[in-house]
């Protein structure tokens, strides 16, 4: 009954987020399909760099409630990089989406693949040294924040494969649909409303 209202005080509040156009609790089974589907995900070259972790989807897999969320091209996607890659613990590429970043990043003579942005000094140091990492990070939603009985929310874009798999929940293909995974376990400290 208790984890009942966390769940839909999680999930009245994800329909609200703009771009969210429903969303819904997965089973423990669905996660276990999506902790595979993930880990095969993450054996493959990921953007055509290099292979890949995804942080953000592994958090929210690790949390006691699971939701899928359908998104869509409105959705707010926040500023801080949700692609990252990385060598030998070296920043070495980003993806920024604020435009006066980007524009200082061109001025400054960073290479642009779009808004992904390669570091080309730092490149220069780690050439050579095959460690190179694609690490995709847990995703902040600021409108998810402070819901009453939830901790440790986190949120994580999920792999193609995964993707393909989570919208069998929605039965809907169209163009500019994607996914979003909201993870969260209950706080037993905080009353409930």
């Amino acid at each position: 009954m208790v984890h009942e209202k966390i769940i839909e005080s999680v999930l009245q509040r994800i329909n609200l987020v703009k771009g969210i156009l429903g969303a819904k609790p997965i089973s423990k089974e669905d996660v276990l399909k999506l902790k595979e589907l993930e880990a095969q995900a993450e054996g493959e070259v990921l953007m055509g760099l290099a292979k890949g972790c995804n942080e953000g989807v592994r958090e929210v897999l690790s949390r006691e409630h699971v939701i899928v969320a359908l998104t869509d091209s409105t959705m707010a996607w926040p500023e801080e990089p949700t692609v990252k890659l990385v060598c030998d613990g070296l920043l070495v590429g980003e993806e920024i989406r604020n435009p006066q970043k980007l524009e200082q990043c061109k001025a400054s003579g960073e290479m642009l693949l779009g808004t992904f942005v390669l570091y080309k000094d730092r490149l220069r140091e780690k050439m050579g040294s095959g460690n190179l990492r694609v690490i995709i990070p847990g995703i902040p939603v600021k409108e998810l924040e402070g819901i009453e009985g939830v901790r440790d929310l986190v949120c994580g874009s999920p792999s193609g494969p995964s993707d393909i798999y989570l919208r069998q929940f929605f039965d809907v293909e169209a163009p500019g649909i994607g996914t979003l995974l909201v993870g969260f376990n209950a706080d037993r400290t905080q009353p409930l409303p």
